[in-house]
């Protein structure tokens, strides 16, 4: 994150090469490589190289409740880049959406504050964890309009792709939302696949 200049870009591009063969990566995929009948030669890895959204708060969204399986939204909020967040160094926010059967219209039906004791915050070169004061740790970092904005474009993700989805999002300094990736949501996906696609409404209602 927050790379700058051509010989870092390429420094960091050839990180991201290497790190197809680190134990995480190589353990996540063997057993889907057994199942396809795949050898690890085929494994490959494409860099992808973006602009880098100035986030003042960033998380991810499922288009999927992940302890029931049911269809609505469920976001993961903390202050700072998205870091603190995917890489489980924070507690983050943690926000359910449901949609009106009848309007579609997203409806929020629970705030857990999350305790947000750190964020990841740009640097001189790259980033850094920070501490977050006890102001920003007392509300929830997302405003309800922010929490409905969002919850609009994971449906519109979830309906164009037509699966649950994993999505990374920021807000940038202006109040603006990025969508950054959006990929299958791994385990409701899989049991869908497992017990038959009408297990689980793959709409979102």
């Amino acid at each position: 994150l927050n790379v700058r200049g051509i010989d870092d870009v390429l420094e960091y591009t050839k990180k991201c090469w290497a790190s197809l063969y680190n134990a995480r990566a190589m353990a996540y995929r063997k057993p889907l490589f057994e199942q396809l009948g795949l050898e690890e030669e085929r494994a490959y890895l494409s860099v992808v190289i973006q602009h880098m959204v100035k986030a003042t708060k960033a998380g991810v969204a499922f288009s999927v409740d992940l302890e029931t399986g049911l269809p609505g939204v469920n976001i993961d909020a903390n202050l700072g880049l998205g870091e603190a967040v995917v890489g489980g160094d924070a507690t983050p926010d943690n926000i359910k959406v449901v949609y009106d059967t009848k309007t579609g219209e997203p409806k929020i039906i629970k705030n857990i504050l999350g305790r947000k004791l750190t964020k990841v915050v740009y640097s001189t070169k790259g980033t850094e964890f920070a501490p977050t004061t006890a102001a920003e740790r007392g509300q929830i970092c997302l405003t309800d309009e922010q929490i409905i904005e969002l919850a609009r474009m994971v449906k519109r993700i979830h309906e164009h792709y037509g699966k649950f989805m994993d999505v990374e999002w920021a807000v940038d300094e202006n109040g603006k939302i990025w969508i950054l990736q959006a990929r299958p949501e791994t385990t409701w996906n899989k049991k869908n696949l497992d017990y038959g696609e009408n297990t689980v409404v793959n709409i979102l209602a």
